[in-house]
């Protein structure tokens, strides 16, 4: 399968973009991700299905799912509208969300969070023929 190129912005630290902590970056589609950890974390962009590294410090837009080494064969699917960090220890951390986004997170009725091969939302992926997260789980088994 021939490789597309991805559509996709990364904003390596710096730019006035990051300050005490919080992601500043908008684009008013939200989905984007800070690294904070130590390590390399793989995202998948919302225009590709091919899994991008992005360095520690770095900052990135229009993502659509992460992997981190702090979950092996795990994926994290970004709600819809929300920024993420990656924390110093590596979980996802959802930050600038407006009240209704927040509170829909609080309560666990955003379809995002972390998933594996079992779980119902990949199941109805396979049945769709969606393989378009099947890159970002390949990266999701890595060990740093």
């Amino acid at each position: 399968m021939a490789k597309r190129k991805s559509k996709f912005n990364l904003l390596i630290g710096g730019l006035g973009l990051l300050g005490a902590g919080a992601v500043y970056y908008k684009t008013g589609t939200g989905r984007i991700v800070k690294n904070s950890y130590k390590n390399v974390i793989h995202v998948k962009p919302e225009s590709s299905v091919e899994a991008q590294p992005i360095p520690a410090g770095s900052l990135v837009d229009k993502i659509d799912g992460i992997s981190t080494p702090f979950r092996p064969n795990q994926v994290y699917k970004v709600p819809n509208r929300m920024d993420v960090e990656i924390t110093e220890t590596g979980d996802v951390k959802p930050v600038n969300s407006n009240f209704i986004d927040g509170l829909a997170f609080e309560v666990g009725i955003l379809d995002y969070g972390w998933r594996d091969k079992t779980s119902a939302w990949y199941q109805k992926l396979l049945k769709s023929k969606d393989t378009g997260w099947d890159e970002l789980f390949e990266t999701s088994a890595y060990k740093q």
